[in-house]
């Protein structure tokens, strides 16, 4: 977020999509929308099928 701040990586970033909450609060502060995807063994697959559809 800093590089994206500072203009050094030009892009909006629309939303954050991960499978651990580590970087919710950073997220949140840039009123950048987190959606946690928790993935284990048994979905990962269901859980990739499902980002692609949503995203």
């Amino acid at each position: 977020m800093y590089r994206v701040d500072s203009g050094i990586l030009p892009m909006n970033v629309s939303c954050v999509i991960s499978n651990h909450r580590d970087h919710e609060k950073i997220a949140n502060w840039h009123e950048i929308p987190f959606f946690y995807i928790p993935v284990t063994k048994d979905n990962k697959n269901k859980s990739r099928e499902g980002n692609k559809k949503n995203y």
